[in-house]
């Protein structure tokens, strides 16, 4: 039993100083607050409605409103689909359905943040007697940590922790049940179920009757809401919370609605991971960062969807967002959340990619927030600098590492070709593998290089590895870009975006159709010729794709300031642009 020190007594337990003034031991008080002093109460009181009661409402309101859009969003999907307004193709309700679905990739991290504040805030308000606490003094002591702080976190769990949990789940049961019951009614069922149950744990007053309320209800609405599902032939009452997933088939643009719709990878093993032989041709600071990068690319996705979709996007937009323009937005704009997306771009500077995927892909497009680019070895995952710089600025999202790039071959940090084959085969392999699922963006680019040549419309020859990346993904889309414009200097590209006038030296992104590689597919199904042949053949055909964009982006531009140079006339004139369209129109 925990010994409980009276500042009355003279006697002390043993392994305790006789110097009693100056311990730390008053942890908890056995009487109310205010039994001694009226105002003591009247301070816990006022706790409660000036602090506990906002927080209550800020958390509450945050739930209700991610769940609520959810709501209305799939209630409208559903009535669309299922009425003759969907025609199948209409581009812009894939257009408005792809935005939908990014904009939800933040549903459960926003959810959960809210569950979790409603359940601090209730712990807070039901701890009257102040029995959850942290003493880090007595912390360092093994003595006092088993004497004092073991039982007394035991009680927290039990009499505040866990009351709060259970008044938390049922607030959270109610209040989805009551907003998901128009559109998805035996999901509301289940939630009512979970929440009268809950109110009868609560009423019983009995701590087994609250555990056993926790467990089943957690373990019964994991089954049928992350279970259920998702198994080959459903019943009609299974249903999820309102999924809006969405995706469009690469060959035919047939929709998957849901995430029940989505083709799910392949490999029931889960992640490809490398053979021994293949960890063996990395050196050891190498292994170390590829087992680190590889963890938080298979493991903490989440983390690099909310690094990278909030901190990294923001940093970027304040650095270039002013001075970006994109053409052929109509290529992307109805890519969605559970999309499989393979961006093959001409390589100027590091930063062409977070260009290509902030201002480009995410802003004009529904596409993943979670991306990945396979980037050379060297120094990236040679030295903890480059591990810092991959870790910080992009989630650890420059994942796979490949070797002997030509950049390798410049600064003569050459592999063995054994080595390097062996490495590098295994990481087209990954790459293929993690394009099987939905859900993900990989930028990769063709030349292998950064081309430093100063015609910026130049794009060097192909690597075959595009072309094999393209070939076996094939229900990945295939985008060609061509960005132009980004320069070298971090410092130099700030102070062009914060110009007075930063479209005058504009950062251009032209975005290409979706190439297509069935034929080559089937070349490569029928063995008419080596596959090494045919992986080159679709590279070339990535690169060529590439090139044409290059060589359309002046006319491009051209047309872009024709049209704003018209549209300054109109103004200047006094006309209204916007009924000069409908009078055309009519």
């Amino acid at each position: 039993a925990p010994v409980v020190v009276d500042p009355l007594d003279e006697e002390y337990p043993e392994g305790w100083d006789d110097d009693y003034d100056n311990q730390e031991v008053r942890l908890w008080s056995d009487k109310p607050p205010g039994s001694d002093d009226d105002e003591a109460g009247d301070v816990e009181i006022m706790d409660i409605i000036m602090y506990d009661l906002p927080m209550f409402i800020f958390f509450m309101a945050l739930l209700l409103y991610i769940e609520v859009t959810a709501c209305l969003w799939r209630r409208g999907r559903d009535f669309l689909l299922a009425t003759a307004a969907w025609r199948g193709n209409d581009e812009a309700f894939k257009t408005q359905c792809a935005k939908e679905s990014q904009t939800m990739i933040y549903r459960p991290y926003i959810s959960w943040f809210a569950v979790i504040g409603l359940w601090l805030v209730v712990k807070d308000s039901i701890d009257v007697y102040g029995k959850c606490f942290f003493n880090f003094e007595c912390w360092g002591n093994l003595d006092c940590h088993a004497r004092i702080l073991l039982p007394a976190e035991a009680e927290c769990v039990f009499d505040i922790m866990l009351p709060a949990a259970v008044v938390t789940g049922v607030l959270i049961c109610g209040v989805l049940a009551a907003v998901w019951g128009f559109t998805r009614p035996w999901a509301s069922v289940v939630l009512i179920g979970t929440f009268f149950t809950g109110i009868f744990a609560i009423w019983t007053v009995s701590l087994f009757a609250c555990t056993l309320w926790v467990l089943c209800a957690v373990g019964f609405n994991y089954f049928y809401f992350c279970m259920l599902p998702y198994i080959e032939d459903s019943p009609v009452w299974c249903e999820d919370l309102g999924s809006l997933a969405f995706a469009t088939n690469p060959r035919t643009g047939a929709v998957r609605d849901g995430d029940k719709a989505q083709h799910w990878k392949e490999d029931p093993d889960g992640t490809l991971q490398p053979t021994k032989s293949e960890l063996e041709t990395l050196h050891w600071v190498e292994r170390f960062a590829y087992h680190v990068s590889d963890f938080n690319h298979t493991h903490l996705r989440g983390l690099r969807v909310i690094w990278n979709g909030v901190f990294v996007r923001g940093l970027v937009l304040g650095m270039v967002g002013r001075r970006t323009r994109v053409f052929g937005e109509e290529h992307i704009k109805h890519l969605g959340s559970h999309d499989k997306v393979l961006i093959a771009s001409n390589h100027r500077t590091f930063f062409d990619f977070w260009v290509i995927t902030v201002c480009g892909l995410w802003a004009k497009g529904g596409v993943s927030l979670f991306s990945f680019y396979p980037v050379r070895s060297t120094w990236v995952y040679t030295n903890f600098g480059g591990m810092f710089m991959n870790m910080s600025f992009s989630s650890y999202a420059m994942f796979p590492p490949l070797m002997n790039t030509p950049s390798d071959k410049k600064n003569e940090e050459m592999r063995t070709v054994d080595d390097a084959h062996k490495w590098n085969d295994y990481a087209i392999r990954r790459v293929i593998s993690d394009l099987k699922s939905p859900g993900v963006l990989c930028g990769i680019h063709p030349e292998g290089t950064r081309n430093t040549s100063e015609d910026p419309y130049d794009v060097l020859p192909t690597k075959p590895g595009i072309g094999r990346v393209a070939l076996e993904a094939p229900d990945a889309h295939v985008v060609p870009v061509f960005v132009i414009g980004v320069e070298p200097d971090v410092w130099t590209i700030f102070k062009k975006n914060w110009a007075d006038k930063p479209l005058e030296d504009p950062i251009d992104v032209v975005f290409g159709p979706r190439i297509d590689m069935v034929d080559l597919r089937q070349k490569l199904k029928e063995g008419t010729d080596t596959k090494e042949a045919i992986w080159a053949e679709a590279g070339n055909r990535v690169s060529d794709a590439i090139k044409e964009l290059a060589a359309a982006h002046p006319r491009l531009a051209q047309q872009l300031r024709d049209t704003e140079e018209a549209e300054r006339n109109r103004r200047y004139q006094g006309e209204n642009p916007n009924e000069v369209v409908a009078a055309g129109a009519v």
